[in-house]
């Protein structure tokens, strides 16, 4: 949890640069004086219904009507839209807390209507006048609640309705904003006006810092509780800082990296690198800034200059420190690029340069926009922008192209973000489709994709170092895993931790993918609140044809199950490890009543899960006709063992810990489960049995009711043996066997006259058959030492084979021939 917890830190301060990025985007936006076209919302009338809240009803449809007349009107600015977008927002909140709230009493409602009944009909008898006065009052009551319920769904339909309008006039102006042609960059006596308007910039520029310092000046008029709370909050803000910064290297210190590895152990200390250097430096202007503006000490137009001023150092450095990390230009055994130090250097150098000038450009940029320059001062700013970093992203391909060792960034291809090949080639694609806008008079166009071609990089870059470092971080769990694993009996207790690590790391790549698709999304005319906004649908319902699905029901009724799975696992626990033991039941009936406790615990926390979803239980008569269906076709055999499991475990012919016989195997039933039961042979192997088979087929239990059972010990003697003094030593060895039951008493019997001994059998009883094997061996061991002892012989079989005279078999024949031939010649 401590390694993940650094890693959200991370990813939240990702998520706030790309917010406060994109807040810049489209203040800038709305300085450009685009057109907002007409909000094209539905308006449907207010129903009559009664309510118990009429002035709640009232103050939504009021605050959403005087919303939609706004957006009705030209010219609005962002922060208008953002402000009607936060009040929409916020009557979706109230309006869905008032449809959870309302929708269970209409519920209620609607059910006692059924249960009631409608009144009685024409020529039908009257019915009693309290029934007729209830289901008036349920009447009376199903209306309010109904009225409440639909108005609130009313105002839920027209603030989405307004929120996905605000939406789409945001996109739409982005659209045009980039699709507009500004002039053509070419034209002499445009840079001429642009000389001449940067000259009054100048001046400008001098009369707001001028302004700046007297803001600064006059922090004595400070009330005192600010003058304290400004340097303590920035001392505790400073303070936190510096131990978070000591403590993630700390971590990164601590973790146990293959030195000989590269590939592993540069990116995973590259990322801790750029935390200390470049998350945490881009933080201190970031802090500085919210410092003074929530302390009023900057001004209107003061203050959207140190908010360019701060995300364009903060993303400088955020810049600077993934490519001291990546390229590594003074220290060739850290690098990351798989390019030669003389070309490292090169790219390291040029890209440096081209940032700072891009970035200096922007500054200046939005400065001429915060001093209401001339037009061809922030145009001439803004060709120049895309101009730099058209030619330095050109020249770093170049020499990347021209390095003779390799492509940077290959390393492991699971871990790619993206294919170098592809993303050469879409770089090559960007910055070609900006020079054509440069030189076609799309300025903004070329402008949006240079600065986005430096974002998209940094953006691209931290994932990938992101992904190495919890890719290192699961090798490293899964290494300790291992080395417990080396244990004989560990592997029960390292499965489940092992598979919820890797789900846990699963989870963490998949919201790193995430948080990088936002954050490459929210330049391109996306806002957070977009995406908050789709959330908050998934969460609170939406629907698709005429089914409605809500995210928070499915989480409460997945919760709910959760729970009650949890507490029914606890509790056959308790029963099999306290309370059962206890009783003199024996373990056949114990597992039987542990099992079927847990069947009926799961049952009973599904339907719960099933009816807080809002399914109605008596739908279900649908899906078990389905089922019915299905069972006709291809679900005979697992119902078949279903149904048999659950006789195997009532009638208990046989039972977990039982000695049987089946057409599958010889052993002991360690398991009956729902399907089938599990038999250990005496080769310690598992046998699974349908339980069909045991139902249908013979099974030979030797333990059903007792222990008890019966072994059979043949042994043969010489024929000159005394029969009497053979039984007498059989029945001694089995009197002095300590396993043989006195009752029944042994016996033995003469069973056979065989072709080579008198064969005599030893018949005992055991309390326990499953000690049979040992039983049988030790007294043979007892009956071969008396027996030789006693001289009397166990004898093995023998075969007298006897040959006669060869003259009788040669003559034979011979005779045989001359009587033919003798017989031949009288015919």
């Amino acid at each position: 949890m401590k390694q993940l917890a650094f890693i959200v830190l991370y990813v939240l301060s990702a998520i706030w640069f790309g917010s406060i990025q994109a807040s810049a985007q489209s203040t800038l936006n709305s300085t450009e004086g685009a057109v907002v076209p007409k909000a094209s919302v539905i308006t449907p009338t207010t129903p009559a219904a009664q309510s118990v809240e009429p002035k709640k009803a009232a103050s939504w449809s009021g605050v959403l009507d005087s919303t939609v007349q706004a957006l009705s009107r030209e010219g609005l600015t962002s922060e208008e839209l953002d402000k009607h977008f936060k009040e929409a927002g916020r009557i979706i909140g109230e309006t869905n807390a008032k449809i959870l709230e309302v929708q269970p009493e209409v519920n209620q409602l609607s059910q006692q209507l059924e249960e009631i009944g409608p009144g009685p009909g024409e020529g039908e008898p009257a019915e009693a006048a309290d029934i007729s006065a209830r289901r008036d009052l349920l009447n009376k009551q199903f209306a309010e609640a109904d009225g409440k319920l639909k108005e609130a769904k009313l105002a839920l339909v027209r603030a989405q309705q307004i929120q996905k309008s605000i939406a789409s006039n945001r996109r739409a102006r982005f659209v045009r904003a980039l699709t507009a042609r500004s002039g053509d960059p070419v034209d002499t006596t445009f840079w001429g006006r642009f000389l001449s308007g940067f000259k009054g910039f100048s001046r400008s520029f001098g009369l707001l810092f001028k302004d700046s310092f007297s803001v600064v000046s006059s922090t004595h008029q400070l009330e005192t509780w600010k003058k304290l709370a400004l340097p303590i909050l920035l001392i505790l803000a400073f303070s936190i800082l510096v131990y978070l910064r000591r403590t993630l290297m700390a971590f990164g210190g601590s973790l146990n990296l293959p030195k000989e590895n590269t590939e592993v152990t540069n990116p995973v200390r590259g990322f801790f690198d750029f935390c200390r250097f470049g998350v945490f430096g881009a933080l201190i202007p970031i802090i500085l800034y919210l410092a003074l503006s929530k302390f009023g000490l900057l001004t209107a137009r003061l203050d959207q200059f140190m908010r360019e001023i701060v995300i364009s150092l903060g993303f400088v450095v955020l810049a600077v420190s993934l490519a001291v990390v990546i390229l590594a230009p003074s220290d060739n055994r850290k690098r990351i690029a798989n390019l030669s130090d003389a070309t490292a250097t090169k790219v390291f150098h040029l890209l440096v340069a081209g940032l700072a000038i891009a970035t200096a450009l922007r500054i200046l940029n939005v400065t001429s926009v915060v001093l209401v320059s001339p037009f061809e001062v922030s145009f001439g700013f803004s060709i120049l922008t895309s101009v730099v970093v058209s030619a330095f992203g050109l020249c770093a391909l170049w020499l990347i192209a021209r390095d003779s060792e390799g492509r940077p960034i290959y390393g492991d291809p699971q871990l790619r973000v993206i294919s170098w090949r592809y993303l050469r080639l879409f770089v090559w694609i960007a910055i070609g489709v900006t020079i054509i806008a440069i030189l076609s008079g799309y300025i903004a166009l070329a402008e949006f994709l240079s600065l986005q071609l430096i974002f998209g990089s940094v953006v691209l870059g931290t994932v990938w170092l992101l992904l190495r470092v919890l890719e290192a971080l699961q090798s490293g769990a899964l290494q300790n895993q291992e080395a417990i694993a080396q244990e004989p009996l560990a592997e029960a207790s390292r499965t489940s931790p092992n598979q919820m690590g890797v789900l846990g790391f699963g989870v963490s790549k998949l919201l790193v993918y995430l948080v990088a698709i936002v954050l490459l999304l929210l330049p391109w005319g996306y806002q957070t609140s977009d995406f908050f906004l789709m959330i908050s649908r998934v969460f609170f319902g939406f629907q698709i044809g005429g089914l409605s699905f809500s995210l928070s029901t499915i989480l409460m009724a997945v919760a709910l199950f959760a729970v009650g799975y949890t507490i029914t696992i606890a509790l056959r626990g308790w029963l099999n490890n306290r309370l059962l033991p206890t009783t003199k039941l024996d373990i056949g009936v114990s597992n039987s009543i542990s099992t079927i406790f847990g069947y009926f615990g799961f049952t009973l926390a599904a339907v719960l899960a099933i009816t807080a979803a809002g399914f109605d239980l008596s739908n279900l008569a649908i899906v078990a006709g389905a089922l019915s269906l299905g069972v006709g076709f291809g679900l005979q055999s697992i119902v078949s063992n279903f149904v048999s499991g659950l006789i195997l475990l009532t009638e208990r012919p046989i039972a977990a810990g039982d000695w049987v016989v089946t057409t599958g195997g010889e052993g002991t039933v360690k398991r009956i489960s729902v399907r089938s039961t599990e038999i250990e042979t005496f080769d310690r192997a598992s046998v699974i049995v349908p339980n069909s088979t045991l139902i249908t087929d013979p099974v030979t239990n030797w333990t059903r009711t007792n222990k008890m059972g019966r072994i059979i010990v043949p042994i043969g003697v010489g024929y000159d043996s005394d029969p009497d003094q053979v039984r007498e030593i059989l029945l001694g060895c089995a009197d002095e066997n300590s396993g043989i039951l006195r009752k029944p008493m042994p016996i033995v019997y003469l069973m056979d006259f065989g072709a080579d001994a008198l064969v005599f059998q030893l018949r005992a009883y055991l309390a326990d058959i499953n000690y049979s094997v040992v039983v049988q061996s030790e007294l043979r061991f007892a009956i071969l030492k008396a027996l030789r002892a006693a001289k009397i012989e166990i004898p093995f079989p023998q075969r007298d084979i006897h040959i006669k005279s060869g003259s009788l078999a040669e003559t034979k024949p011979a005779a045989r021939a001359a009587k033919k031939l003798t017989g031949r010649k009288s015919r």
